[in-house]
Parts: structure tokens; C-alpha cells; sequence
């Protein structure tokens, strides 16, 4: 993981953070826990391909260890079809598409694709689509998914908490931040936004409970970029905040 020019501090507890006394409506929405195989992270976005629904969430949330550089070409792969259960729904929703599948499927080798290309798809039940928002709550955003590398020291949000940007690495595929939040391995896939456009999830924890090292995010818009070239999923885009399925 890249040395990152701000450093802060991270506190054993959240406890001052506005996430941890703001209400969370029911619902599925950005920042719902997301359980399968045993492993729970957060949903990063909801995101829609005409009436299909899906929660987008990193790949390597299934991985042995979630919150740690994972080469996604190498990996142990998830099932394709294995039923996830999402915090909010009724139903089980199923794991559609996982790019770390993909990219073993088609032999790609290059390292900066297998370290950073991380993104899956949970399918929203179709009968839970009523209850899906695709708003972060207490926000605006995401508005859209932003290609952009936030300059270091912007204002940024991880999981509703503030944090502060760093370096970017790897071509723009990966954003270094810093926050006072404590962060766990039930945390990765939290959205990333600044000015309330969606940079990507966590990805990457900081090495210890007390570390001057930066969380990562991977760029969602270049994971997504990736997606489009695979037949079945070349139509997802995000649902915006004030949008419902």
C-alpha cells in the first residue's frame, strides 16, 4: 500500500463521527450490510440496468481476508450464483458478477488490473425492488460516478464520516484517504463520495488500530468501464440519490 502525504490519526470508536448517531432507514440503500460465504462488508451503490436492480460491492469482500490488497487474478474465486443476503430485503439477492471471475475467465495477467479491477454485482430480488434507494442516507449522494482523482487534502466522506484525501497511484486506480473513523473488515465496500459524486468503496484498511497509513479506495468508474465490456452488463449505471427502483 503507497505511503500517502496526509496522515490522521484513526480512533478505536466512531463514536464522534455524525454516522454514528444518525438514524438509518430501512430499506436497501448504499452502506446496507451485504452477508454471503460467511463474510459481511457494505454495499458501495445501488446501480440498475433497465428494471434489474443490483448492490455493487468490492470483489475481494469475499476473499480470505476483505480489507487487504488482493490480486484478483490469482484469487479464489465466489460462485457465480450463490445467494447473498442484504440488509433491508426480504429476499436473497444472488451474486451476478464478480470481476475477479472475469478476469481469470480471460487469462489477463497485467498486475495493475488484477490489484485493482475489484467489483462485484449482488441482483436485487425483483420483489424487494420497492424497497431499494439510491441515496446514501442523510445525503445527496451519490449524484454520479466520478472518474476524477480528488485532489489531496479534499473533503471527502467514507460511510457518511468525513475523511481527507491523499495520493493517487496505479494510474488512477486507486485513491489513498484518511479519516478519525475506526474501520473494520465489516466497513469494506463502504462509498467513498466527494462533492457528492461516488469516487469508489473501501477497499483497502489502514494497518492497524492506530495507523499512519491510508485506507484505499479503487476508482469505480474505471472497475465499471471493465464491466461494460462483458456481455449481460454493458447498460449498468448508477441509481442517483432521488432515484427508487
Amino acid at each position: 500500500m503507497a505511503a500517502c502525504a496526509v496522515s490522521v490519526a484513526l480512533l478505536p470508536a466512531l463514536a464522534g463521527s455524525p454516522a454514528a448517531h444518525a438514524a438509518t432507514p430501512s430499506g436497501i440503500h448504499p452502506g446496507v450490510a451485504v452477508t454471503f460465504g460467511g463474510i459481511t462488508c457494505k454495499a458501495g451503490a445501488i446501480m440498475r440496468q433497465g428494471a434489474r436492480l443490483y448492490v455493487a460491492i468490492p470483489a475481494s469482500c469475499a476473499g480470505i481476508q476483505p480489507g487487504v490488497l488482493q490480486d484478483g487474478c490469482a484469487a479464489a474465486e465466489t460462485p457465480i450464483g450463490i445467494p447473498v443476503h442484504i440488509a433491508g430485503a426480504r429476499h436473497h439477492g444472488t451474486l451476478v458478477y464478480n470481476s475477479f471471475t472475469e478476469m481469470q475467465l480471460h487469462g489477463v495477467t497485467d498486475k495493475t488490473m488484477c490489484d485493482y479491477n475489484d467489483l462485484a454485482l449482488v441482483r436485487i430480488n425483483r420483489r424487494d425492488a420497492s424497497r431499494v434507494s439510491g441515496a446514501i442516507p442523510g445525503s445527496k449522494a451519490p449524484q454520479q460516478v466520478t472518474a476524477a482523482r480528488p485532489t489531496s487534502g479534499t473533503a471527502m466522506t467514507v460511510n457518511r464520516a468525513p475523511a481527507t484525501a491523499g495520493a493517487t497511484h496505479h494510474h488512477g486506480w486507486e485513491h489513498d484517504f484518511t479519516t478519525l473513523a475506526a474501520l473494520g473488515p465489516a466497513d469494506v465496500g463502504a462509498p467513498v463520495v466527494f462533492a457528492n459524486q461516488l469516487v469508489g468503496m473501501l477497499t483497502v484498511l489502514p494497518s492497524g488500530l492506530v495507523a499512519k497509513s491510508p485506507a484505499e479506495t479503487y476508482s469505480l468508474a474505471k472497475a465499471m468501464w471493465q464491466m461494460h465490456k462483458v456481455a449481460g452488463f454493458r447498460h449498468v449505471v448508477l441509481l442517483r440519490a432521488g432515484q427508487r427502483g
